[in-house]
């Protein structure tokens, strides 16, 4: 934790570069930090499950307590390098690894009588067990999706119009709701909504980190969201996206038969998701939305509107209503540096677009 604090004092909102290079090194240390607790993931940014016992079968409910114990010993020890500590976690490791490696040859041993009884009783299901998976590999080249996602992302600059009477945005706060302090209940009703299992973004942070270390993390995570909000600059690394090509239905080497999803940062969903509650609780407090405008409703997936909306239309909206002052500022900021890159079988491309509304959690 101390480590954590230290690159927390050095967070600097001072201007872009300086928030982007040291949110980047507090990323970093927490990720180190935090490594050794959770299953990492593959670089390929397909989910993996955190629960140990998923891929080792043989597991019961005492391997479970002896695991939980032995994980709980190593927090501990890492807190306080005692030698009474060093003790208890060399005695709670030798008991969990003694009983799993017993309970693994067991499983191994059934398992291969199985298999024996399997081939002679039923030689064809004994085969298909063995039977090499094809290959998941995309048929459609890298390039070919970047054109293609570049394309739905883009808008059309070409368009005449006088955008002049939309630029005026910028304005004094009308709401304070908007523009109040971030506070701990707020990030503590984002965190209850985060689900595990869930894949990340290019700064590696899972929301495992928040759900299990909340109450630790807590005085860091409003530090740094305050600090967002007030100066009203977005990191960078929370406006990159990873866009993976999910197969729909029809012919393979069509992308427009592919789904984009898209990964992005769970650190900076987390701030989206506090700021898209206080938008809703405005919203409802205020009659702002209308039982006319229901595809804004949460719960409706209206998102295909927004890959070619016209921004400073939207920020013009927005501050007619009276989002303005600093929640305007920092909505702003967060789409004013939006990239995203095509990921197939583990190889990025380079950044789709930057002028398409992005999805980020509870924003769009």
């Amino acid at each position: 934790m101390e480590k954590i604090n230290l690159c927390r004092e050095r967070i600097d909102f001072d201007g872009q570069q300086l928030l982007d290079n040291s949110l980047a090194e507090f990323t970093s240390t927490l990720n180190d930090i935090m490594a050794p607790f959770f299953k990492k993931r593959t670089n390929n940014y397909k989910s993996c499950r955190s629960n140990i016992c998923d891929d080792k079968p043989w597991f019961n409910a005492q391997c479970k307590d002896l695991h939980r114990r032995y994980i709980n010993c190593l927090n501990i020890f890492n807190r306080l390098k005692s030698q009474l500590n060093h003790s208890n976690l060399i005695r709670a490791k030798k008991d969990y690894k003694t009983l799993e490696r017993r309970l693994k040859r067991e499983y191994m041993r059934t398992e291969g009588n199985m298999l024996d009884i399997m081939r002679l009783t039923n030689p064809k299901l004994f085969y298909k067990k063995f039977k090499r998976k094809a290959s998941s590999k995309h048929a459609v080249p890298l390039k070919l999706f970047h054109e293609h996602f570049k394309s739905l992302c883009s808008s059309d600059t070409d368009a005449v119009l006088d955008d002049s009477q939309f630029h005026n945005t910028d304005g004094e706060c009308v709401y304070e709701e908007l523009d109040r302090e971030i506070t701990e209940n707020d990030i503590l009703k984002a965190i209850r909504n985060l689900k595990r299992d869930k894949s990340h973004g290019v700064d590696g942070i899972l929301n495992e980190y928040f759900i299990e270390y909340k109450d630790v993390f807590m005085p860091v995570l409003l530090y740094i969201f305050n600090g967002i909000l007030q100066s009203g600059i977005f990191p960078t690394d929370w406006a990159k996206a990873i866009l993976i090509p999910i197969f729909k239905k029809g012919n393979v080497l069509d992308p427009n038969n592919y789904r984009g999803i898209s990964l992005v940062s769970n650190f900076g969903k987390l701030f989206t998701s506090v700021l898209n509650q206080r938008l809703i609780d405005w919203s409802e407090t205020f009659d702002i939305v209308t039982d006319a405008q229901f595809g804004f409703r949460p719960g409706l997936d209206y998102t295909k509107a927004f890959d070619t909306v016209q921004r400073y239309m939207l920020w013009y909206k927005l501050s007619k209503i009276g989002i303005q002052g600093k929640f305007l500022m920092v909505i702003k900021a967060m789409y004013s540096n939006v990239t995203s890159c095509v990921c197939v079988d583990g190889y990025c491309g380079l950044s789709a677009s930057k002028y398409y509304v992005s999805q980020f959690n509870g924003t769009s």
